[in-house]
Parts: structure tokens; sequence; C-alpha cells
């Protein structure tokens, strides 16, 4: 398999650090990290745009050619593939819970997070943007 990421974006790195965290705990996750350079704008060549029409990362290529987007559903993929130990929990509830943490993460935290990055220093060049900057601070 291939995960296809950015190195400081935050979905990609959600998966990273999930699969890190699966083989800290001793599982061998033959999974190659393949870097896409956002700011030379590879997301939008034809070659990516046949794994994920949408142009977003990360993109996971799953053992059988097939493509998997969106973080969220590539960690339940793989938790599938290699679920012992199970960093999503092992009952209804500790699975629920844990998927109402990610997306508050995501949603409360990440989003503020990444406006506040790319209004001060954007690792993708956009101009900076101090009054979007000061508002993603004040959440």
């Amino acid at each position: 398999m291939k995960l296809y990421m950015f190195q400081v974006a935050p979905n990609p790195t959600k998966v990273r650090l999930y699969i890190a965290e699966k083989e800290a705990l001793g599982v061998a996750m033959p999974i190659e990290q393949v870097p896409v350079n956002l700011t030379e704008g590879e997301t939008r060549t034809e070659a990516f745009l046949a794994m994920n029409p949408l142009g977003k990362l990360p993109v996971l290529e799953m053992a059988d050619g097939g493509f998997l987007t969106e973080s969220l559903a590539i960690i339940e993929y793989l938790e599938e593939k290699f679920p012992e130990p199970s960093l999503l929990g092992d009952t209804p509830e500790s699975r629920a819970l844990a998927r109402a943490l990610e997306r508050f993460v995501e949603l409360q935290v990440f989003s503020a997070v990444g406006r506040a990055v790319h209004a001060t220093r954007s690792p993708l060049g956009l101009p900076a943007n101090p009054e979007v900057a000061a508002n993603a601070n004040a959440i």
C-alpha cells in the first residue's frame, strides 16, 4: 500500500500518526509514504486526479490498486485491516467516542489552526491576512 501525503498537511498527518501509533504497538504496516508537493501543484496533475478527482490529500493506494480518500475513512479501513491492538476501541461506545473526539478536533481545533497558519506563514504560499489570523487565534 501507498499513502500519498504532504508533510505538514493536517489530514495526511492524522493518518501518518495513526500508522506510527500502530507500529509503535508492534503492528507491521507495509505502507509506503509518498510525498506529494502541494506547493508545486502535484495534486492537480492528471496522474494524481486519476487517484482522487477532488485533488485532495491524503490518498491511500490499496493492495488491489484501488484508492481511498478522506483521512477518517483511511484510518477506519486500516483499523479493519490491522485490528489488533485496536486504536479506535473494542466496544461500540468506545469507537463512537473515538469518532466524536476526532470530529471535534478536526472541526474545532484543526480548522482554526489551519486558518491561522495559512493567514500567517502559509506552506502553500498564500498571502498573509492579519484579520483572519487574529480571528482564528481568538478561538
